[in-house]
């Protein structure tokens, strides 16, 4: 199953299959034999609902979470390139405190404030190695991806969440799949086209075009690793 946040996300992955639209969020169609694509919405939130929802209803045999992201600073991924997870972190929970360094707050996540997300007990979670061996190839660099609940905004919104983190790539539904994957034991995954290098969109503008343009794709060469 390819879980996949946005219309347009949807829409390029659905077509390069010459299948029909999920419809919104929670919306599931089989894209070919084997492969189906979940349309969970964007966000965390939206991601983990729907994604509960539907491994409640029937458990898939494993899980791509596959979309568009953003690559930090010193990543030295590009627009157009491709990430392929180590790590899932759930970047965006927590609790906020004063800092005495821009953006003069910082995030201590639910780990460290007692309420670890992951079995594990921790923010973050590996992927399931064999689905991870099998994408591979496919990808230019491999690294933690933050799921965060609302984008870098600044250059120092971003490198915070970088140091923070460790994170190559930002995103913004990942790990909330990768926990929905995790209660109903579905082996899990993440891959992300770079869409833009995060900051403030004034200065780095996104290259949206060009990785929806290869998202579709990628969609196919998965599929196609997997079944």
């Amino acid at each position: 199953m390819l879980c996949i946040a946005a219309p347009r996300e949807c829409e390029a992955v659905a077509s390069a299959f010459g299948g029909a639209l999920p419809g919104g969020p929670g919306g599931v169609v089989e894209l070919r034999e084997a492969v189906s694509l979940l349309c969970v919405g964007v966000g965390p939130a939206s991601a983990g609902v729907s994604s509960g929802a539907a491994f409640a209803a029937r458990p898939p045999r494993a899980v791509v979470s596959l979309g568009i992201g953003g690559a930090f600073e010193g990543s030295g991924l590009s627009p157009g390139d491709t990430a392929l997870s180590d790590c899932s972190v759930l970047a965006g929970e927590g609790r906020l405190e004063a800092s005495e360094k821009p953006p003069y707050q910082q995030l201590v996540g639910l780990t460290g404030i007692g309420f670890p997300p992951f079995s594990g007990g921790a923010d973050r979670a590996p992927p399931c190695p064999e689905l991870r061996g099998h994408l591979r190839s496919l990808c230019d660099a491999e690294g933690a991806i933050a799921t965060v609940s609302a984008a870098s905004g600044s250059a120092a919104l971003a490198r915070a969440t970088r140091d923070r983190t460790g994170a190559i790539v930002e995103a913004m539904e990942g790990a909330a799949v990768h926990l929905a994957s995790e209660r109903f034991s579905v082996p899990f995954a993440e891959v992300r086209v770079i869409s833009n290098i995060v900051g403030g969109p004034e200065t780095r503008p996104w290259k949206l075009e060009e990785a929806l343009a290869a998202l579709g794709p990628l969609a196919v060469r998965i599929a196609d690793a997997l079944t």
